[in-house]
């Protein structure tokens, strides 16, 4: 902010403007008038500037829960949400996961052409766990990157066994304890 400036005749002054956008100003083309005034001569020029945007993004889930339940061959399904929090158009942004061996990941929209500045899109991931994952936790991240940001959620999962295996197992226990009883049945103490 300038208030006066001495110039003599035949003379020039140079005078340098800092302009601060705010944190939050869209990217687009912006006119900034300057004005001199000495005595009744007025001038005024238009200085333009151009505010690229700030790129920023942030991968999460509706509820910010980071973590799910599969069993051992299943599979489960995380909702996410990819956000645009900064003041220029994200585009080209793709989803990649990195998982535990033989694991697999696929989403309904692995590539999203853009999202406007304060936008947000919404995508299906679908985690399949192997046929012998064994009982415990697992950690898989997945990312969402363009050109400029990226960003990366990392999901616990708990693989639960199979029930299936435990009916199994009570089956068994209860053919053994058959045949014992069959056994003391038929040949009784002796």
């Amino acid at each position: 902010s300038v208030t006066s400036v001495t110039v003599e005749p035949n003379e020039s002054q140079d005078i340098d403007i800092l302009v601060t956008p705010a944190e939050n100003v869209v990217a687009d083309t912006y006119v900034i008038p300057v004005r001199a005034q000495a005595g009744s001569f007025d001038e005024e020029v238009e200085l333009e500037t151009v505010i690229t945007g700030m790129y920023d993004i942030e991968l999460t889930t509706p509820s910010g829960n980071l973590s799910s339940d599969v069993t051992a061959g299943g599979k489960t399904t995380i909702d996410l949400v990819i956000n645009n929090t900064g003041t220029a158009d994200l585009l080209d942004i793709e989803l990649s996961a990195d998982t535990p061996p033989n694991w697999d990941v696929s989403c309904d929209k692995d590539e999203i052409p853009a999202i406007e500045a304060g936008g947000s899109e919404r995508v299906k991931a679908t985690i399949e766990a192997p046929n012998d994952a064994i009982a415990g936790d697992y950690v898989t991240s997945i990312k969402a990157s363009t050109s400029h940001v990226s960003d990366e959620a990392v999901f616990r999962l708990s693989v639960k066994t199979s029930t299936l295996w435990g009916l199994v197992g009570v089956g068994i226990i209860i053919v053994v304890l058959g045949g014992l009883y069959f056994v003391f049945k038929k040949y009784g103490r002796r």
